[in-house]
């Protein structure tokens, strides 16, 4: 009986982390901005930028990288976002720097456009 309960319980965490992580795709960018890699991976960091429509660089916006926190254990929270705020490259991009960082992966990331407005959401596919 124990180990029909414990397997449900990780059943459920990991449908909710397939949930949460479906829920990162549909939050994406206002129309006219993406995000784009401006280097390629080096020494486990890359540039990245966001850019309006006609590829002009967003030069005050904020930009974050985005991580899920994930626990394990009885009494565990639930999983939550976790931000990593980027510092600029010196060229008009921001770092992001990680052992995690590979070519094929997608790297999730979020902008904050005025330094009040709300947190906006996206992602790149690393090259």
């Amino acid at each position: 009986m124990w180990s029909l309960r414990k397997g449900l319980k990780y059943l459920v965490i990991a449908g909710g982390a397939l949930t949460l992580a479906a829920c990162q795709s549909l939050a994406d960018l206002p129309s006219g901005y993406r995000f784009e890699q401006v280097q390629a991976i080096t020494d486990h960091s890359v540039s990245v930028r966001l850019v309006r429509a006609d590829g002009a660089a967003v030069a005050n916006a904020q930009l974050y990288a985005r991580h899920w926190m994930f626990s394990t254990g009885p009494k565990s929270p639930p999983p939550r976002e976790q931000l990593t705020e980027l510092g600029p490259d010196g060229h008009g991009g921001f770092v992001v720097t990680s052992d995690d960082l590979h070519p094929g992966e997608t790297l999730f990331l979020a902008a904050r456009l005025t330094p009040d407005g709300d947190l906006e959401r996206g992602s790149i596919d690393l090259h």
